[in-house]
């Protein structure tokens, strides 16, 4: 396998688990969001943030794959592994937070004034998806 291809691995590797973890996530918020709408839908602004907070593991991975494929060509293996941390945190983190999301926008449709508190519960997540990305940027600036 030739170098250049270790480095669209690792690309693909960032961006493809970054996006099914988002992907997982969103499933699940946006599945309990829409169903909360149906019957308020006067909810949707204090429910937004809840339904798309799992999308930012694709974003993740998608900032983690472009910096790979701007990357001197020459440590091939070495950008594929620095790739794997920012991908699999989001595949895991994703569908958690969906789950989180999902059972805050519940307390939210019932409470409206808890908001704050389930988008906190959400970021505690976020927040390892948060250290997956900088370690793999991390890895791939040094």
């Amino acid at each position: 396998m030739a170098i250049e291809m270790y480095v669209v691995a690792g690309a693909a590797i960032a961006m493809s688990l970054g996006g099914a973890g988002s992907a997982m996530g969103l499933r699940k918020s946006g599945e309990m969001v829409t169903g909360i709408l149906r019957e308020k839908p006067d909810r949707w602004a204090s429910l937004f943030m809840l339904a798309i907070l799992p999308s930012t593991q694709g974003l993740y991975g998608f900032i983690t794959a472009m910096m790979a494929l701007l990357m001197s060509q020459d440590v091939g293996i070495a950008i594929m592994i620095a790739c794997i941390p920012a991908g699999i945190t989001g595949l895991i983190t994703g569908p958690m937070q969906g789950s989180v999301c999902a059972a805050a926008s519940q307390m939210v449709a019932a409470r409206p004034d808890q908001r704050g508190r389930g988008i906190l519960l959400a970021v505690f997540i976020e927040f390892y998806a948060v250290l997956g990305l900088i370690v793999s940027i991390m890895a791939l600036i040094l």
